[in-house]
């Protein structure tokens, strides 16, 4: 039952009932439960195990605008009648509601279903949700179809993704020492990685991220330079002090890139996403990382660079990307004789390239 400023509450009499009732009433309609679920987010701890939702306490007494918005309200949802004190003050049965990933509640229990869907905080603040079906069904559906079409460019013959942009996209996902695996290492360990990124909200690494990495974006590429800089050890975090550094051959720190936020520098994950974020800020930085890998014009074999890569670099630089692999070779080859030493050329995505396959 519902009590507000200490007076039993009739749902259908309540000013704020009355406003969301046909939101409220609609969506009840044919239903013998309602589900609310949590939503925390699940969480990689620093062993990099994924805890999981945690149990959420629903505090049974709030207050909260009324209808009008212009003042506030003292509300009170109990399981019991109140016991009435001998001056006449109600005491009410405040244990709190508490939700363990889910909670299913009787529709017939109206006060309940409504103090849960819009009074109490933790819906407010999308701490709970309630569950629609429908909508949870197609939002389900469409993440079964995502998986699908990531798993099928991963491990599919036929699939377009070409093998040296699938280890290029796994070093931009932060995965070392891309070299040293097989195809299929590195397609299970992307798969892996971008699955954890989808439940656990990383912008850097799950599917979305993937299909943009395909193209070799400037992040993509940027990304994969810092994580070609960590393998090399050219690139090393200290975990006392939580700060990324430039190392010297000997893996001495000889300069401080960033100060990462204790918080962050616990998990590996996201510090690393702290040092993507340095680099990928401005042109400047990923020209730290050019020097610092000592890629030199004079390694490019044309040859060698991945049709697709060819055509997404040639426009860059003012040169069409239409034609065959050997046309674009050809044009690459005459544009960098022509040029090379006319003005500076970011190449650092066919250096990557031609070393990946």
């Amino acid at each position: 039952m519902l009590f507000k400023n200490h007076q039993k509450v009739k749902l259908s009499e309540e000013p704020l009932y009355l406003k969301v009732k046909e939101e409220f009433e609609g969506f009840l309609k044919g239903k013998k439960n309602i589900v609310f679920r949590t939503h925390d987010k699940p969480i990689i701890n620093p062993t990099g195990y994924t805890e999981y939702d945690r149990t959420q306490t629903i505090p049974t007494q709030i207050t909260s605008k009324n209808a009008e918005g212009d003042d506030n309200d003292f509300w009170v949802y109990c399981e019991k009648p109140p016991k009435i004190l001998q001056n006449g003050e109600k005491e009410y049965d405040t244990t709190p509601i508490f939700i363990t990933r889910e909670l299913t509640v009787d529709t017939a229990d109206k006060d309940k279903v409504f103090f849960l869907m819009f009074l109490c905080t933790a819906a407010k603040n999308g701490r709970i949700f309630v569950v629609n079906e429908l909508k949870e069904a197609d939002q389900r559906a469409t993440e079964m179809a995502k998986n699908s079409r990531i798993v099928f460019m991963l491990m599919d013959d036929l699939s377009p993704v070409q093998e040296p942009t699938m280890r290029r996209i796994a070093q931009a996902f932060g995965v070392s020492n891309v070299d040293k695996m097989t195809k299929a290492q590195v397609a299970l360990r992307l798969k892996d990685i971008i699955e954890i990124a989808d439940k656990t909200f990383d912008t850097f690494r799950n599917s979305d991220a993937f299909i943009k990495a395909i193209d070799m974006d400037e992040s993509t590429n940027t990304r994969a330079l810092v994580q070609e800089a960590i393998d090399a050890g050219k690139i090393k975090f200290d975990e006392v002090e939580s700060v990324w550094y430039y190392a010297n051959e000997e893996g001495i720190r000889i300069k401080k890139i960033i100060q990462v936020d204790l918080g962050d520098a616990m998990s590996s994950i996201k510090r690393t996403n702290e040092l993507f974020k340095h680099f990928t800020a401005t042109p400047d930085r990923k020209n730290e990382l050019l020097r610092l890998l000592k890629y030199q014009v004079d390694e490019i074999e044309f040859d060698k660079v991945d049709y697709g890569v060819l055509k997404k670099w040639l426009p860059t630089v003012g040169e069409s990307g239409k034609g065959t692999h050997d046309e674009l070779i050809e044009r690459a080859t005459k544009f960098y004789i022509e040029n090379k030493d006319k003005r500076p050329i970011d190449v650092s995505l066919l250096l990557v390239a031609g070393k990946t396959e």
